[in-house]
C-alpha cells in the first residue's frame, strides 16, 4: 500500500499481479468455462485493479478487494456472451407470432390454479404435479398424488367443461 500512496501503481501491480494472476484466473475461468475468455477477463481485471489502486480504501483485504473485481468482470463477460434476441429479427416475430395466444393463456391459468394447492403440501410433489404444473402429461410410470388428480379434476377441468 505504500507504493500505492506513493503513486507507483506501476510498482504496486508488479508485486501483485505473480501472487493473484493464478486465482483471479481460476475464478474467471469457473464462470466462463472457457481459457481464451478466461485470460481475457484476468487481463482486463489487472487493468481495472491498476486503474483503481489510488482508491482502495482498506476497508475489504486486498484480496476480497481483488476478487470482487474479478466477479464482477466475469459477471460482466458472462452476461456479454449471452445470446440476445431482438424483436426486428424475422425468426424471433416468427416464433413469437406462432405463439397460440389462448393456448398459452389456459396454461397459464391452470398453473396459477395449481401452485396454490400445492403450496399447502410441498413434500408430496410428485411427477403427477410437476406435469401438471408444467402443462404435460404424467409421464409413464410417473406418479400423481391422488388429491392433485383429484383437486386438478373437479376444479381445472371441470371449469373447462361448464358453458362459459
Amino acid at each position: 500500500m505504500e507504493l500505492v500512496r506513493a503513486e507507483r501503481r506501476d510498482e504496486a501491480i508488479a508485486l501483485l499481479l505473480p501472487v493473484f494472476r493464478r486465482k483471479v484466473f481460476g475464478l474467471a475461468y469457473s464462470f466462463l468455462r472457457d481459457r481464451e475468455a478466461a485470460e481475457d477477463v484476468t487481463q482486463e481485471v489487472f487493468i481495472k485493479v491498476w486503474r483503481a489502486l489510488p482508491g482502495f480504501d482498506g476497508r475489504a483485504s486486498l484480496s476480497t478487494w481483488i476478487y470482487t473485481i474479478a466477479r464482477n468482470t466475469s459477471l460482466s463477460a458472462l452476461r456479454a456472451r449471452r445470446p440476445q434476441a431482438s424483436l426486428s429479427d424475422p425468426e424471433v416475430m416468427e416464433a413469437v407470432e406462432a405463439i397460440d395466444p389462448a393456448t398459452s393463456a389456459d396454461i397459464m391459468a391452470d398453473r396459477a390454479a395449481v401452485v396454490p394447492a400445492r403450496r399447502s403440501a410441498p413434500h408430496q410433489a410428485t411427477a403427477g404435479y410437476h406435469a401438471l404444473l408444467h402443462g404435460s402429461s404424467i409421464p409413464p410410470g410417473g406418479r400423481c398424488h391422488a388429491g392433485d388428480a383429484r383437486w386438478y379434476s373437479e376444479n381445472v377441468i371441470a371449469s373447462r367443461a361448464r358453458p362459459s
